[in-house]
């Protein structure tokens, strides 16, 4: 067991059109905490709760029997009434995840940055989307945010960068129209803008990609019962980054 501290968005406050399951800002909260130590699907327990209301807006607590593992959510609870949706909660970063984070939120461009919550959720979750893809380039490996190579930490960065502009590039091309003479035309200079700017980012990740999954490869290739020389076997481990 570990001292972890999680941490959730609490939900906004109650609006009959954009948030009915929002909540009374005068009334005060009971915030039920639930854990689970058998994975995201596992089986959630009760393990406390805290107050919450007018004057406490608590959205962070410290659970003194847990574990890096573990998967938390809580709920509200208003005076007198019954239990409310699920409400995510997550462990704080580390030191380095929050460095990692803190940088690309930082070099974001403010179309970005402004759709973020406190916690920059969205930077943390972009982080390990990129980290998965890799992992997964050839060679494949399984590092997490915490023990991967410093080297892969650029890797990492880029293509972090490249998952918040898509995601930001569907909300801006879909919302973005203007009325014209001929009805509604869709404004492109916007979503055009990002379009070209995950193009550029995304080329250059694929040549960033090769060269830090080149460092993973073995240092010596055999072929049947002859071993090859190191040099030209670097260079024909590379050929499996080549698309063919």
């Amino acid at each position: 067991m570990s001292v972890e501290v999680i941490e959730w968005i609490a939900p906004p406050p109650y609006d009959p059109v954009k948030a009915p399951n929002g909540l009374n800002v005068n009334l005060i909260y009971t915030i039920n905490i639930y854990s689970s130590s058998g994975g995201e699907s596992g089986t959630y327990n009760y393990i406390n709760n805290i107050l919450a209301g007018p004057a406490n807006t608590t959205t962070t607590y410290t659970d003194n029997n847990g574990d890096p593992s573990f998967f938390y959510y809580v709920t509200y609870v208003p005076n007198g009434g019954v239990e409310g949706n699920r409400v995510l909660a997550r462990i704080q970063c580390s030191v380095r995840e929050q460095r990692l984070r803190d940088k690309v939120y930082s070099i974001l461009p403010e179309v970005i940055a402004v759709r973020m919550d406190a916690n920059r959720t969205a930077v943390r979750d972009a982080l390990k989307a990129a980290l998965g893809v890799v992992n997964t380039y050839a060679p494949v490996t399984n590092y997490s945010l915490e023990n991967m190579p410093p080297y892969h930490e650029v890797a990492v960065e880029v293509g972090a960068q490249i998952f918040l502009y898509l995601e930001v590039k569907l909300q801006v091309s879909i919302r973005d129209f203007s009325y014209g003479v001929s009805g509604i035309a869709l404004t492109i200079d916007r979503g055009a803008r990002v379009q070209a700017a995950i193009d550029q980012l995304n080329k250059y990740w694929m040549d960033l990609l090769k060269v830090v999954k080149f460092s993973d490869m073995p240092s010596g290739l055999g072929l049947g019962s002859t071993a090859m020389a190191e040099p030209f076997a670097r260079v024909f481990s590379t050929l499996y980054n080549i698309p063919l």
